[in-house]
């Protein structure tokens, strides 16, 4: 039998790390004190802290479900940015552009990059589609959202100051 060549086994290796790495165990806890910091940053909110690390005013991690994000994209600002205008998201084999989610724009019917492509798609965002779009991965018209959109598992309070900071994203 032959043996595998260095690269052979340095592809098992990589391969087997980005599995172990990607997998649903790999929460990262911040790193945090009781004083709303997590690593070192302070919040101005609770949903300004929800939105760019993830976590919870008590900083425990919020888990998700669904969706094709995986390893260190594990807050909103990861794809959509710190100003939530979107971002362009490189992954392992592709990449995509995660879309603007500032509230100004998800609510004035504007909400796609090309407005004649997308015309009619679904209306406006309100509060509670907005709601349902990051725990239920649905738009205002019930259609999924698109495959890397992991849906977020939060108690209603967190997700009431997720929303109240995604209002001040301008």
């Amino acid at each position: 039998m032959k043996r595998p060549s260095c690269y052979e086994i340095l592809i098992v290796v990589l391969v087997t790390a980005i599995v172990i790495l990607a997998g649903p165990g790999c929460e990262r806890k911040a790193e945090s004190d009781t004083s709303g910091e997590v690593g070192g940053k302070t919040f101005q909110s609770s949903g300004e802290q929800i939105y760019l690390t993830g976590t919870s005013p008590g900083n425990t991690p919020i888990s998700t479900s669904g969706g094709t994000i995986h390893g260190g994209y594990r807050s909103c600002a990861s794809c959509h940015g710190e100003n939530g205008k979107g971002l362009e998201v490189r992954m392992m084999m592709h990449s995509f552009r995660a879309p603007d989610i500032r509230y100004t724009t998800l609510t004035s019917g504007h909400h796609h990059e090309d407005e004649a492509e997308h015309k009619d798609e679904h209306p406006p965002y309100t509060d509670e589609t907005l709601m349902r779009a990051i725990t239920q991965g649905v738009d205002p018209s019930g259609k999924q959202l698109d495959a890397p959109m992991p849906r977020w598992t939060m108690s209603d309070e967190d997700l009431v100051d997720l929303l109240e900071h995604l209002k001040t994203l301008k």
